[in-house]
C-alpha cells in the first residue's frame, strides 16, 4: 500500500456547533491537511491528552498501551484507509507480522497519540481528501464526503435559506449519491 506520513496538528471545535470537532492531520511538510470530523466526547478525550492537565495513567487507553509495551516488543503503525459518508476508517498494523486490525480512524489517532505511533494515510485517499494547510487561517475547507448525512442536510437547508442555489445543488447531489449508494 502506498502511504503518506501525517501527524496530528490540532483539534478544533466547529463554530456554532459545539457537538462537532475537527481533527487536523498534516503531511510532514505541513502543506496539506486532512480534516476528520469527531463528536464532542472525542474532542474531550483528545484534548485531555493534548493539554495534559490531568494524570491519565489509570485510564484504559493508557493502561493498555503500557501493558502491550511491557509484554512485547511489537511495533505498530496506523494507516487511514477510507472515508465513506463522513466516516474515516484505519488499520492498526503490527509492523513485524503485518497483522492488521480495522479500527475507527479517531480511535486509531487517539491510540497513536498516546503510544507515539506513526500515522499514515493511503496516498490516493490523501489526494482525494486533502486541502491546503494554512496555519494562519481561521477557516478551513472540508471535502463534502467527510460530513455526515445529517450535516449535509442541515447545510442544504441553510444554503436554500441563504439562496445559495449553486451550493444547494451540490449538496442535493451529494445526498442523492449517498442514497443511491445505499440501494
Amino acid at each position: 500500500m502506498n502511504k503518506v506520513r501525517v501527524k496530528f496538528k490540532l483539534i478544533s471545535e466547529v463554530v456554532g456547533n459545539e457537538d462537532i470537532g475537527l481533527l487536523i492531520l498534516v503531511d510532514e511538510a505541513e502543506l496539506h491537511q486532512i480534516v476528520i470530523p469527531c463528536d464532542k466526547n472525542e474532542v474531550l478525550q483528545l484534548n485531555m491528552r493534548v493539554q495534559k492537565k490531568k494524570d491519565l495513567s489509570t485510564h484504559l487507553p493508557e493502561v493498555l498501551v503500557q501493558l502491550v509495551k511491557s509484554l512485547t516488543f511489537v511495533q505498530f503503525e496506523v494507516c487511514i484507509i477510507d472515508c465513506i459518508d463522513g466516516h474515516y476508517t484505519a488499520l492498526l498494523t503490527n509492523t513485524s507480522t503485518l497483522e492488521q486490525f480495522k479500527i475507527d480512524a479517531f480511535d486509531a489517532i487517539l491510540l497513536a497519540y498516546i503510544a507515539k505511533l506513526p500515522i499514515y494515510i493511503e496516498t490516493n485517499l490523501m489526494r482525494r481528501q486533502c486541502s491546503y494547510f494554512d496555519p494562519k487561517s481561521s477557516k478551513m475547507s472540508l471535502p463534502i464526503n467527510v460530513l455526515s448525512l445529517k450535516m449535509v442536510q442541515k447545510a442544504l437547508n441553510e444554503a436554500v435559506i441563504k439562496e445559495d442555489y449553486e451550493l444547494a445543488s451540490r449538496l442535493r447531489d451529494e445526498i442523492n449519491r449517498r442514497k443511491k449508494d445505499k440501494d
